[in-house]
């Protein structure tokens, strides 16, 4: 027949110096380890000091150790190493001592499995609160790069490779030159000028979509407001932003690059400018808005010169149908061959309108010269509509008279 256990001393008051001996404390210990069927050290996390008054140790924790049941667990099992931030309660100023932090963070690494630093960059909030360590993070900001940046100080970190930046972190400009110049390495960028590569894409592909949010979606606005020592020709850019084409000063700023490029020093070089020239050289948005056509990039961005668009590979669409631009060119083209006397019209023909970029407005008449200044002329001379029959020659002394 079993016989109950008998109550033990610590149930009533005990005699005075009782929790002074060892033996005393460890019969304690032993005796409590058997009623909450302990079986390993892990198993007393779950001890706390109310326990142990209920237990009738309240004299033991008051008289030996300060109230506090890890240091009774500690001279109970001093072998073993008690991790503090596993009980329900750490101990009083446990976070405030930078060694503590540090230790439960080697521990925490251990136990995620990180290897490597870079590893800490997946560490976020719920690690913290899953593992006893949300006071720690709320210490610092609830920022868990925070948190590892103080007590891993020996390493490089890049903030933005954390799950969350530290709150304003973005605000700080200098932090903005970090992120590009760490960017442009990933990246491949070796000078400058490979910064005109950049995409929307390669920022939000490598932890800047913040960064972009803040700049309004624009890796242009960035770059110029982290590195405004260099002189960024926007036109470069992939995608130089939807308004950059319609600001005159961006585009006659673009000509005077592009004619620095080409090597054109005075205005009569530009009528060497073709489409291919504004392709190949960031100008294809520009040159697109305008029918394709230089001349008509060159008259909206250049009006202060007297542009002739006959001197230009191609004239706009419908551009010798109107009346006024044929007599514009054979008042031009009489002016360069000297033409004073109307006698003297009489040797431009075929040939030298084809040599003085006329063959676009001859082919036009079937390369015959009276039909041309007839078109041109007739309607200033009404009565040369009554001689049409006298010869051509005849004919075309009056229109020019």
């Amino acid at each position: 027949m079993d016989h109950p256990e008998p109550r033990p001393i610590w149930y009533d008051h005990v005699p005075p110096g009782f929790w002074r001996r060892s033996a005393n404390r460890r019969a304690f210990m032993e005796w409590l380890e058997r009623k909450l069927d302990v079986r390993k050290p892990e198993d007393w996390y779950e001890l706390t000091s109310a326990t142990i008054r209920r237990f009738g140790g309240r004299g033991l924790l008051q008289q030996c150790f300060g109230g506090s049941a890890l240091a009774l667990l500690q001279e109970y099992l001093p072998w073993y190493d008690w991790k503090e931030w596993l009980f329900p309660q750490v101990p009083r100023g446990f976070w405030m001592d930078l060694a503590n932090c540090r230790r439960y963070l080697e521990w925490l690494g251990e136990k995620l499995g990180f290897d490597e630093p870079e590893d800490w960059y997946c560490i976020d909030h719920r690690h913290f609160n899953e593992n006893r360590g949300a006071t720690l993070l709320a210490r610092y900001g609830a920022s868990p790069s925070a948190v590892v940046k103080t007590f891993f100080p020996e390493h490089d970190w890049k903030e933005w490779l954390f799950h969350h930046c530290p709150r304003n972190f973005w605000a700080d400009p200098a932090n903005h030159r970090r992120y590009l110049e760490w960017l442009g390495g990933e990246l491949g960028f070796e000078n400058m000028e490979d910064w005109y590569q950049i995409k929307t894409d390669d920022l939000m592909l490598h932890r800047g979509a913040s960064l972009l949010c803040k700049f309004d979606f624009s890796p242009i606005a960035i770059l110029m407001s982290t590195f405004p020592e260099y002189p960024w020709q926007i036109w470069k850019f992939r995608y130089p932003g939807k308004r950059f084409w319609g600001n005159p000063a961006h585009c006659r700023a673009y000509l005077d690059w592009l004619g620095t490029r080409l090597g054109y020093t005075t205005y009569e070089d530009w009528y060497q400018v073709t489409y291919d020239d504004f392709s190949n050289n960031h100008g294809l948005s520009l040159i697109s808005q305008f029918q394709s056509l230089p001349f008509a990039v060159m008259r909206e961005y250049m009006p202060e010169y007297d542009w002739k668009e006959w001197l230009f590979q191609r004239v706009p669409r419908g551009f010798w149908s109107d009346r006024d631009n044929r007599r514009r060119y054979l008042e031009w083209l009489a002016e360069k061959l000297g033409v004073r006397d109307p006698e003297e019209w009489n040797r431009i023909g075929t040939h030298t309108l084809i040599r003085n970029h006329g063959k676009s407005v001859i082919r036009a008449y079937g390369y015959i010269v009276d039909d041309l200044f007839l078109d041109t002329f007739a309607e200033d001379h009404p009565a040369i509509r009554g001689i049409l029959g006298r010869g051509r020659r005849r004919l075309r002394r009056l229109v020019i008279r």
